[in-house]
């Protein structure tokens, strides 16, 4: 008795659920999704010293990318050469917010691209947020590239 009407509740419950009709612009075939994800396809280099040139040019064009880029402070920089010439550059950088105080070190990665740019370096992304933070360390890390202040 009890397993009827536990049966007949369920019935009058799904009779009261509404049913949204299908979306006529939603695609028919919706993109999967990769297989893998990118940083499976991340090599590690070898460990590169940076002329100071290239650190000069690693410190602007990261600066450029801070509210105020005269106060940038910077940790250690660190890099790898991978297979094609590329260098992967990681550090951290601490930066004034739009109140005019520090926010604390944030870690970040760039690259000089492989020749004939090698000479161009490239701020990939600056870790704002926790997620981006961990995110820019794990890659770092893959790359072969140490992270420390």
């Amino acid at each position: 008795m009890r397993s009827s009407a536990t049966l007949a509740a369920l019935l009058m419950l799904t009779a009261c659920a509404q049913i949204e009709p299908p979306d006529p612009y939603a695609p028919r075939n919706p993109p999967s999704r990769p297989t893998h994800t990118p940083l499976a396809d991340i090599e590690p280099g070898d460990l590169v010293t940076l002329s100071a040139q290239q650190q000069k040019q690693v410190r602007e064009g990261t600066a450029k990318r801070l509210k105020d880029p005269e106060a940038a402070r910077f940790g250690k920089l660190s890099a790898t050469r991978g297979k094609d010439g590329s260098l992967t550059v990681c550090g951290y950088v601490n930066g004034k917010n739009s109140y005019g105080g520090y926010t604390g070190y944030s870690p970040f990665m760039g690259m000089f691209l492989a020749p004939p740019n090698g000479n161009t370096y490239e701020v990939v992304k600056i870790g704002s947020r926790d997620t981006e933070q961990q995110a820019i360390v794990s890659v770092c890390g893959q790359a072969g590239v140490p992270m420390s202040l």
